[in-house]
């Protein structure tokens, strides 16, 4: 059976691992089919097997194998025919919910937020860039965030290169 009811990815995500768990005789190999249904784009399936005392596998879909841009869509993942000596159990279906990636605009917001995180090594920042804007006109701003680790005694926060 699946192990959630939902799962939620992005148009950005390489791919999208949908893990399945195995409840009845583990310790005997076992194979379930899937396949995706009521997709715009990837009609897919497959035969998942299991070896014995393995309890959990992942379904591991590549949203670029097929042509075509990936778009935001909703995918109803089926296992079926099992073995002889397994079953789906309670949770036969799931939902795949793929929204858009991070090339989106967020709304709301009128700047490109950089977050950067303190790196405990002392090795330097990560940094992730979100681009946002208004629906009005478009402008860009920006400010950056420095973020120390919990329990860091140096806690310092910066807005714009201007300690907080």
């Amino acid at each position: 059976m699946f192990k959630k009811g939902t799962q939620n990815f992005t148009t950005s995500d390489p791919t999208y691992s949908v893990p399945v768990v195995r409840a009845r005789n583990p310790n005997s190999p076992a194979t379930v089919k899937w396949r995706t249904k009521k997709s715009q784009r990837l009609d897919l399936s497959g035969v998942l097997k299991f070896n014995p005392g393995e309890t959990e596998k992942d379904i591991v879909i590549d949203p670029n194998s097929k042509p075509g841009p990936v778009t935001a869509e909703t995918i109803q993942l089926e296992l079926f025919d099992p073995s002889s000596n397994a079953s789906v159990g309670e949770r036969k279906t799931t939902l795949i919910n793929v929204i858009d990636g991070a090339d989106q605009l967020y709304p709301y917001c009128d700047y490109e937020t950089r977050v950067c995180a303190y790196n405990a090594m002392g090795d330097g920042y990560d940094t992730d860039m979100v681009p946002c804007q208004t629906l009005e006109d478009g402008n860009y701003s920006e400010f950056t965030i420095l973020v120390f680790i919990e329990g860091d005694t140096r806690r310092k926060y910066y807005l714009n290169d201007d300690i907080l």
